[in-house]
This record gives structure tokens, sequence and C-alpha cells, in this order.
């Protein structure tokens, strides 16, 4: 089986050289889309023998909330799907690490059958306030600016929008569901996201929208026949095979002192984990059990 590493990265570089060490394999490629607006250079990295096995991406402005996130996905789908045939393409984030050896991570695919990996909040059911992210039009979330004052900016123009009736026309042709942007998604999966049909639904309901990333995928899935390849149902993180804490942050930040929360999920369901920052004995132990 042939998998692509697809990493959605903006300001940490740490990270980067122990997914390439980790997963070193003759059926791994890794790709890497660094956000153009970042303040971090990659200047030094390109330089380390180690990069020389990541495939950058062309480069898009990434902004939090805003759709251009979306922009960026669909080209690093693009480019990994023009270079080679994979079975599973995995998005992670330069915060993310591997939480499985390389036999057990090929293993746990060869042995998924097709199944896309595709974390669902509430079981599928979004609320309204996930729904208006998508019914209404945010044009300020494209742009480099405080969380707080998109924020802010975001509910005013809602309201606005409200009193107006303002809202997408096409929007109650799909079920919409929420949940985390991270997954593991199939090649089948993949070359539906990078399809026109699909594109046209970005256009259509995700260009300027507030945190539409988080309902992307789960509505490209639902309202699909990928329906039958995903599990509504499960506990979010093991639908998606990610480890990530959404009660103690947002999310939280795992630190030496998780080092025994970390190896109780190591080789289980959890293709990757985040978020890791300088955790030195956390990657100690992963590159012991690699």
């Amino acid at each position: 089986m042939k998998h692509a590493i697809l990493i959605l990265g903006a300001a940490h570089t740490g990270n980067l050289e122990h997914l390439v060490n980790l997963l070193d394999d003759p059926q791994i490629d890794i790709f890497l889309h660094w956000d153009k607006s970042s303040k971090v250079k990659l200047d030094e990295e390109m330089q380390q023998p180690y990069f020389k096995h990541i495939n950058l991406v062309p480069r898009v402005n990434v902004s939090w909330g805003g759709s251009n996130t979306l922009d960026a996905l669909t080209t690093m789908f693009k480019t990994a799907t023009a270079h080679d045939e994979y079975d599973y393409l995995h998005l992670i984030s330069d915060t993310d690490l591997p939480l499985m050896s390389k036999t057990y991570f090929l293993q746990f695919f060869a042995n998924a059958k097709h199944r896309n990996f595709i974390g669902f909040a509430n079981q599928g059911v979004a609320s309204t306030e996930e729904v208006n992210r998508i019914k209404y039009y945010y044009p300020f979330m494209n742009l480099n600016m405080e969380r707080l004052k998109k924020i802010k900016l975001a509910g005013l123009g809602k309201k606005i929008q409200m009193r107006l009736n303002v809202s997408r026309s096409k929007l109650s042709d799909f079920k919409i569901a929420k949940g985390a942007l991270w997954g593991s998604f199939t090649g089948a999966f993949a070359a539906y996201v990078v399809s026109d049909e699909v594109q046209q639904i970005k256009q259509d309901l995700f260009s300027m929208s507030d945190r539409g990333d988080e309902l992307f995928f789960q509505m490209l899935a639902i309202n699909s026949d990928f329906e039958s390849t995903i599990d509504v149902e499960t506990d979010e993180n093991k639908a998606s095979a990610r480890y990530i804490d959404w009660h103690r942050g947002t999310p939280f930040t795992f630190l030496d002192a998780d080092l025994n929360e970390i190896t109780n999920v190591y080789n289980t369901n959890y293709a990757f984990g985040r978020k890791f920052i300088d955790a030195a004995q956390i990657v100690n132990y992963l590159y012991e059990h690699k």
C-alpha cells in the first residue's frame, strides 16, 4: 500500500524532522504545505538532509477560520494525487506526531478495508451555530487579524444577514455535520475531493465561511456514496484515528509529564496525536519503539 502524509504547517518546524525519520519507508511519501503568510521561514530547514524527503506543495495564504484553509487543502490533495496513486492520504498539522510504529501503521491501514477515518462531533448532528458557519458569509475570516476581532466581526455580520434574510440557497440540499479537520482518507475519497463537483460545492457553500474546514470532509462524506465508508457513531478521535484532547485545551498540548498517557495509546487505534511541542521524552519513546 502507498501512503501520503499531508502536513498543513504554519509555525512549528520542530516536528518535521521527527515525522520524516519516524515514517521513513518506501511506501510513505510526505508532502508539506507551509502557510504563505507565515512569519516562520523554512530556509534553514530546507538545508537540512532530512528535508530532501519532503515534497513541497505550492503555498497559499492560510488564516485561522478562513475558507482559504480549504484552498490550501485542495492544493495539497491535487499535488499528492498527481504525484502518485495512494491508498491512503493522511492530513496532519505541524504539531502532530505518529502514535504507531511503521509496521503497525502499515498493517492497521491494510486492515482498514477502504474505510475513511473522518471524525464526527455529536454523532453527526450539527448545532444551529455550526450550520450558521456556512449559512452566512464571513469575508473577514480570510484576513490575517486577531481571532477575537474576527469572531466579533463574524457575529456582527451574521446578525445583519439574519435581519436581511440572507443565506446560501443551496444549503438545504445537504446534510450538515461537524468534526475535526484531521483524518485519513482513501485514494478514492481524495479523488472525489479534487473533482469538479466538489470544487463547485466548495465555491457555493464554503467560500467566505466561518471555520468551514471543520464541516468540509464530514459533509462530503455523508452526502455522497462514501457515507458507507465512515463511522458517525464512534468516538470522534477513534473515528478519525487521531488522539486529540479537546477537554483540557483547544486542543491540549501534550508534555513530557503526559508520557504514560501516550504510551498507553501507542499502537492502538490512533495513527497520529496532536499537539506536541518540545516533548523530548515523548519523542525519544517514539524513536525507541518505531
